[in-house]
């Protein structure tokens, strides 16, 4: 039998303060301890991290659900809650007042912030007269400022116009028909319609037209004139007629001596002319002058022969095939077909080469002022002979290489 231990011996349990002690924590094979779904009552706030917390320290500081199911933060602020990256997060203030259009503060209107538009609004039914609208049905549905910033009226009707009160006011039917009753009552002072419908103008002058734009505008003087000139022969300040580079078709034959010519006529006369025993040759260069000669890439081109042909080409060299006891030269300076008249001045120089091998002897210098009308030059030159070579330099005095002038040349055997 087991042996006796004195009561007095025996180990006592420690004071319980006036309760029972229960059962003690448990270990799992872990080394946790486990509850066995017990509470663990009166335990203390917590004071260093790693300490257990009561129930009173996580409603105070922690954001709990509500018994209705949603979490209750009891009107206290979540704040370092950074931007939501799914649709169903939770987003902080500067994320809402960056991406959404709100009242601010102690004001009754909303601010795009000048960087904002409303987009893609629907069609607007007609009974919704509060919507907000966007442009196409702005541009619809009133005046608006077109491209050339006069209003648009989109080919509707203006009702309910009231009558004018002063002359800047828009005009309504009714007050226009008055003004054309008072005014039928009255000598015509302005423009007003005809018995044949049309406009009259009653012998007075319209002052102040802009100019046309279209075709059905009414055009002032200026854009008259500016018609004429471009489209007809117009007199410029030196009254004389200007063809502004253009050829002239279609003129007939002339019968009076101051009739203009066309080039048939021309050319009959020259024909005619050569029967009298006129020999003449006309030449071009092929480049604009303005070079300090005519090389051999700038050669002459005959144009026409009256009469008995007398000369041949060499280059920019006229070839003498006849002697000629004297010679007439008259040298023309012709404009680019399209081009501005340029003025200035040439130094003209004619020279003859007596053979192959022969030094050129000048035979006439001048300076000839082209850019001015019917412009030429006449050279006399007296015993020439056969092989003789005749040329021409143009030098200009502007330093101007280059002229959109044509040099032309009649040689003429006079005997």
């Amino acid at each position: 039998m087991g042996k006796y231990i004195l009561r007095n011996k025996r180990k006592q349990p420690p004071p319980t303060s006036g309760r029972l002690v229960g059962s003690g924590f448990k270990l799992t094979p872990s080394g946790n301890y486990d509850m066995t779904n017990k509470k663990l009552e009166n335990l203390k706030p917590p004071e260093n991290k790693t300490d257990g917390v009561n129930l009173e320290y996580v409603t105070e500081n922690c954001l709990l659900k509500s018994k209705l199911g949603p979490y209750d933060a009891r009107n206290v602020r979540i704040t370092n809650l950074n931007n939501p990256q799914e649709n169903s997060d939770v987003v902080n203030l500067k994320y809402f007042n960056d991406n959404s259009i709100t009242y601010p503060s102690n004001k009754n209107y909303i601010s795009l912030k000048g960087k904002y538009r409303f987009t893609d609004a629907g069609d607007i039914p007609a009974h919704e007269k509060r919507t907000l609208i966007h442009v196409d049905y702005l541009r619809n549905n009133a005046i608006t400022l077109g491209p050339n910033n006069n209003y648009q009226g989109n080919s509707k009707i203006i009702e309910n116009v009231g009558d004018a009160r002063v002359d800047t006011d828009c005009v309504n039917k009714r007050t226009v028909l008055k003004l054309i009753n008072d005014l039928s009552l009255k000598p015509a002072t302005g423009i007003t319609l005809g018995a044949n419908n049309n406009y009259q103008g009653n012998s007075k002058i319209i002052e102040n037209v802009a100019d046309a734009r279209d075709d059905m505008d009414v055009v002032n003087k200026r854009s008259v004139m500016k018609l004429i000139s471009d489209h007809t022969l117009s007199l410029r300040g030196t009254s004389k007629f200007q063809a502004n580079a253009r050829v002239i078709e279609n003129l007939s034959n002339p019968i009076k001596g101051t009739d203009a010519a066309n080039k048939q006529s021309v050319i009959k006369l020259i024909n005619d002319m050569a029967v009298t025993g006129i020999d003449k040759v006309l030449f071009r260069s092929e480049d604009t002058v303005g070079t300090p000669n005519l090389p051999v890439n700038n050669q002459l081109t005959e144009v026409a022969v009256i009469g008995e042909k007398f000369t041949e080409i060499l280059a920019s060299l006229v070839v003498l095939t006849k002697d000629i006891l004297f010679l007439k030269v008259q040298v023309n300076f012709e404009i680019k077909p399209g081009i501005s008249v340029i003025k200035d001045t040439f130094n003209l120089e004619v020279f003859k080469v007596m053979g192959l091998r022969s030094p050129s002897e000048r035979v006439y210098s001048n300076q000839v002022k082209i850019g001015t009308t019917h412009q030429y030059d006449t050279i006399y030159i007296p015993n020439l002979k056969k092989g003789y070579k005749i040329g021409m330099t143009c030098t200009s005095h502007t330093g101007i290489r280059q002229l959109p002038y044509k040099m032309f040349a009649v040689f003429e055997r006079v005997f």
